[in-house]
């Protein structure tokens, strides 16, 4: 195996450093001392012991101190050092093969891997294209959802107006039935009293209609007095004329009927009179009754009216 002449250089003051520390120069103590590999060590090494020996110099120093059994043994841990470095390098390269067939098999599972993640991706690509077009439709949706949101908000504060308003409408009825309700006692409270007055006006109007009776009763009987003593007047003035009675008496006679019939006359304006006076009672009385029916037909008809104007609000 060739190495760079720099790594070969490096690792010749790798060995020179141990040498000048009286550390033999081992595989062990050159990796220790540089961290380089074995297959790098084993050229540099065989190197370095090449150009020592063409300028006639020991490999490591005092070389002349050594025994013949230590340089023999020097030779057996060399030979058996390159042994193992030879064993090291064979299992370095069949491990070599074998790292580069697992990397050719780890490669082609990777291909497998990047192929299967390409396909991955492509669906992912898919994917994200039906997502974007279902995130417009979502966007879209979003839009019309708060367009119909704003449209609520305006409905529920047209609806809180029209409630608020209706609240109003409410109070103002309820006030209109406490004020309806007071009326209505108050028109109870008229109306007792007006059929009380009834009952009194009534009694009235029977007293008067019996006077009215009594007094129709009267001017007739007095009319026919009245006819009674025109009557007479005639028989008298037949008489006057039959008898010629002096002018004295018969002026006498005369004034006498004419102060009946004054009476007469007077009694029967008294009855008129009367019968006015009891037919103005009968009007008022008639007025009280058509007033009392039109405060009943009006206490009927408010509630209507206010159930009415409830609806209509």
């Amino acid at each position: 195996m060739t190495i760079s002449k720099e790594l070969e250089k490096n690792i010749h003051d790798t060995i020179n450093a141990l040498v000048e520390q009286n550390i033999k120069p081992t595989y062990e103590a050159i990796r220790g001392a540089g961290g380089y590999s074995y297959n790098s060590i084993k050229p540099a090494l065989k190197s370095w012991q090449a150009n020592k020996a063409a300028i006639g110099e020991p490999s490591e120093k005092k070389a002349a101190e050594f025994t013949v059994d230590e340089e023999l043994k020097k030779s057996v841990l060399g030979e058996l050092e390159t042994m193992v470095i030879d064993l090291l390098v064979n299992v370095t390269g069949q491990a070599q093969e074998k790292a580069n067939e697992t990397l050719n098999l780890e490669r082609h599972a990777h291909d497998e891997t990047v192929k299967g993640l390409n396909l991955e991706v492509i669906e992912l690509e898919s994917y994200i294209q039906t997502t974007d077009a279902e995130n417009e439709q979502l966007k879209t949706d979003k839009l019309e959802l708060e367009k119909a949101n704003a449209d609520l908000l305006v409905k529920i504060e047209s609806t809180t107006n029209e409630n608020k308003s209706l609240k109003r409408d409410v109070e103002s009825l309820d006030s209109d039935n406490a004020t309806l309700k007071a009326s209505n006692q108050q028109l109870t409270t008229d109306l007792t009293k007006a059929n009380a007055e009834k009952s009194t006006l009534t009694e009235q109007v029977d007293k008067q209609k019996a006077e009215l009776e009594k007094s129709s009763t009267q001017f007739d009987d007095l009319q026919v007095k009245s006819n009674e003593q025109l009557t007479q007047i005639a028989t008298l003035s037949g008489e006057i004329k039959g008898y010629e009675k002096s002018d004295k008496q018969l002026r006498a006679e005369l004034e006498n009927i004419k102060s009946k019939h004054d009476n007469f006359v007077s009694e029967i304006a008294t009855l008129r009179q009367q019968n006015k006076q009891l037919s103005s009672d009968v009007d008022s009385f008639e007025l009280a009754q058509q007033t009392e029916a039109e405060l009943a037909e009006s206490d009927s008809k408010k509630p209507t009216t206010a159930r009415k104007t409830a609806a209509k609000k």
